[in-house]
């Protein structure tokens, strides 16, 4: 009955709350109603291509929901609605592909403003101006390429970027409250959690919808418009704060020149760890789960820790000194992420440890047990490597590299010999293939998805300048966050892409059919 009703192009999608999130999509995810919900989104995708604009406003409340329960029709949807166009004219223009902006909007003001919201005003207008002015440099700059045809589209997800006002219950304690300037300043770290749905899907963890050109289309404005300028920003800040961290622990006597420096690192330092903070609040558990978190969170840490003890005239230890200055390095590296040839190869080291950590695990207990065995029986030799457990580890760890000097003089004693045999075929032959293997096959599936992965990182960027440098205010800005964004797509990739989209159809057709005849079949 329902697809009946589809094919009479009758429905219009519309909210049934005044929150505007429930809909005939939404119950149909939550009911698990399969088919409705594919037909449904079939139908919206279709109806799209006479107004790409109001037959999706139903889709964006519930594209968590989607995401999470038919993760294969968010993918087809968001490939279904890539390279839209809003007319069928052909322009020319010197812009690169996916080149993606937005129709401004004017943000209405309050007539009346509190000496925050004044602050607030002039600091917008300043940041529009300072914004404006780096557009214009840019563009000075910018060396102008040849033109090209290019038809105009549009991702058809309304307020998809936009951030949800703030609830009432957190305007009110503010005006009531007898500490308001304390009280604002709690709800600018509580309101993090307050997520567009956007930034939802960027913190989802999954990447494959991350190529598709509508989504792309997105990463690109908010990059260009807002997040390209602060990511520098912030890459100068953390380049300063490493260079002071690393002159002061060079620095072989204590002088002004190392105070000064761990000064730095102290207050850049206790920035970093503030926004860290806010991230465990804004993300909750899913903080934890993030190594690019727990990597943020430990060069801050360290550092920290360091520069303080240098301030009060304490050594530091070696071990703690060498800490601080492996994850400044490595965060350093996982800094320049932002650029697709170093983002695309971190990824790619990422994913090795996600899909082999259980061999890795298996390696490290053959270690330890192995370990434990030969310091049991050689602890009593005079003069061997294993009379302490640790360097029983260091030496057998050795083993796995083909550094067999310590069992040199061992050689006639069967059970010992037997043990290192044991251990060489099950660690070294085994084992380590098997991670080879595992390591080559993502390093392969990796390759494939790589722009998929390194706009990904970008958007994850991004989403972390949005969450945590722009206030409430900032938010609202309709320049930084449209209802709609527009782009130019090269008329020949809209043909490529509607090629293997029909060709994608094809197969899923057959498949259809298949399934059918099967079940036919089986009956």
């Amino acid at each position: 009955m329902i697809k009946e009703h589809l094919k009479t192009d009758k429905h219009i999608p519309r909210f049934h709350d005044p929150d505007r999130t429930k809909s005939a999509l939404s119950r149909a995810i939550n009911l698990g109603k399969t088919e409705v919900v594919h037909l449904l989104l079939d139908y919206y995708c279709r109806r799209c291509e006479e107004n790409p604009i109001s037959w999706t406003i139903t889709v964006v409340p519930a594209f968590a929901s989607l995401r999470t329960v038919y993760p294969d029709f968010a993918l087809e949807f968001t490939r279904r609605i890539s390279y839209l166009p809003v007319k069928d004219d052909i322009i020319r223009t010197d812009n690169e592909e996916n080149y993606a902006y937005a129709k401004l909007e004017e943000l209405d003001r309050e007539a009346e403003e509190n000496l925050w919201q004044r602050f607030m005003t002039w600091w917008s207008k300043s940041e529009k101006e300072f914004d404006r002015r780096v557009e214009s440099a840019t563009e000075l700059v910018r060396i102008p390429h040849k033109t090209h045809p290019a038809r105009e589209c549009v991702v058809p997800l309304p307020d998809f970027t936009v951030y949800k006002p703030t609830p009432k219950s957190m305007q009110k304690p503010v005006e009531t409250s007898k500490f308001p300037l304390m009280r604002r300043i709690m709800n600018y770290i509580m309101y993090r959690k307050y997520k567009s749905p956007f930034i939802e899907e960027v913190l989802s963890g999954r990447y494959e919808m991350f190529g598709e050109p509508a989504i792309e289309a997105i990463i690109n404005f908010k990059w260009r418009k807002f997040a390209r300028l602060r990511a520098f920003l912030l890459l100068s800040t953390y380049i300063l704060y490493a260079v002071a961290f690393l002159i002061g622990v060079s620095t072989k006597e204590d002088s002004i020149i190392r105070k000064v420096s761990m000064i730095i690192v102290l207050f850049i330092g206790s920035v970093y760890f503030g926004m860290e903070l806010m991230q465990m609040m804004g993300q909750l558990g899913n903080y934890l789960l993030s190594p690019y978190n727990l990597l943020d969170l430990a060069r801050s840490v360290f550092p920290m820790v360091v520069a303080e003890q240098y301030i009060r005239g304490q050594e530091p230890s070696e071990g703690l000194r060498g800490t601080a200055m492996m994850f400044v390095y490595v965060n350093f590296i996982l800094q320049l992420r932002i650029f697709r040839n170093i983002g695309v190869p971190i990824f790619i080291i990422f994913q090795i440890f996600r899909k082999v950590w259980w061999v890795i695990v298996i390696l490290f207990g053959m270690v330890v047990a192995f370990s434990h065995i030969l310091h049991i029986l050689l602890r009593n030799e005079t003069g061997s490597d294993f009379n302490t457990f640790s360097t029983s580890l260091i030496s057998v760890y050795l083993f796995l590299v083909g550094e067999y000097g310590p069992v040199d003089n061992l050689k006639e004693r069967v059970t010992i010999i037997s043990m290192i045999v044991v251990f060489i075929f099950v660690s070294t032959i085994v084992l380590l293939n098997v991670l080879i293997a595992l390591m080559s096959d993502v390093v392969t599936e990796t390759k494939l998805s790589g722009k998929q992965a390194w706009l990904k990182q970008k958007a994850e960027i991004i989403a972390e300048i949005e969450m945590y440098t722009f206030t409430p205010g900032q938010r609202k800005r309709k320049d930084y966050f449209p209802s709609l964004i527009y782009y130019f797509a090269n008329p020949d990739s809209i043909k490529k892409y509607e090629k293997i989209d029909k060709e994608d159809a094809w197969k899923s057709e057959e498949e259809k059919d298949e399934e059918e005849e099967q079940l036919e079949k089986v009956s």
